[in-house]
């Protein structure tokens, strides 16, 4: 209330119907965010937020995912099998548990006398200092994506309804206004629009 943040109590049985899904279109959210979430998100969800929806997992996956593997479930197995190191994923989330491509990794040691509790608490701190940046730069990509189509559009509009003083057949400076491109701009304008599309891509996808 005091940040005056909507928000939305969801219950277990929503997830059954589109009432979920109809709350997150219309929201339209930047990205949605899990923690200790522990049902499998639906298929309707992640079909239509693809890459908008990740989550953090005590582990470093694909090592001990999938279902029932959370919590202190996780560490106990991870001391059993005697590993020498764990750690903490933050992936995309997909129909699938704990299948996403992952984001980022970070490890943490496992020493010979830790604990199942010992080790939840080494990776939780991992866990709370990491997953805030991570969103952040998701975010962050996010926009600077929506900004460099923007502008490449704009690029775009003014290579092919280009003012005659920044475009003419001689290169001379002749008069201002709008005029249609001339054929031997075109491949520019073609270059540019692909070197646009690989660079939103790239940041995408990286």
């Amino acid at each position: 209330k005091k940040r005056k943040i909507k928000v939305n109590l969801i219950k277990k049985t929503d997830f059954e119907s589109n009432k979920v899904l109809n709350l997150l279109k219309k929201s339209q959210p930047s990205l949605i965010v899990l923690a200790g979430f522990l049902m499998k998100m639906p298929v309707n969800i992640t079909e239509k937020f693809e890459k908008k929806i990740i989550n953090i997992h005590p582990a470093l996956l694909p090592k001990y995912g999938g279902k029932g593997m959370y919590g202190i479930h996780i560490h106990k197995k991870v001391i059993e099998n005697k590993e020498n190191e764990s750690g903490l994923t933050i992936h995309y989330v997909n129909e699938e548990y704990d299948k996403g491509q992952i984001i980022f990794q970070k490890k943490v040691k496992v020493n010979l006398k830790d604990s199942p509790e010992l080790l939840a608490k080494k990776i939780l701190i991992q866990e709370h200092f990491y997953y805030s940046k991570i969103i952040e730069e998701i975010l962050k990509n996010n926009k600077l994506a929506i900004s460099l189509i923007l502008f490449t559009l704009l690029f775009s509009i003014i290579i092919y309804f280009k003012p005659r003083f920044l475009f003419t057949k001689d290169g001379a400076i002749r008069q201002f206004g709008l005029g249609k491109v001339n054929s031997s701009i075109i491949p520019i304008w073609v270059i540019v629009f692909i070197l646009a599309i690989f660079c939103y891509l790239f940041i995408c996808c990286s």
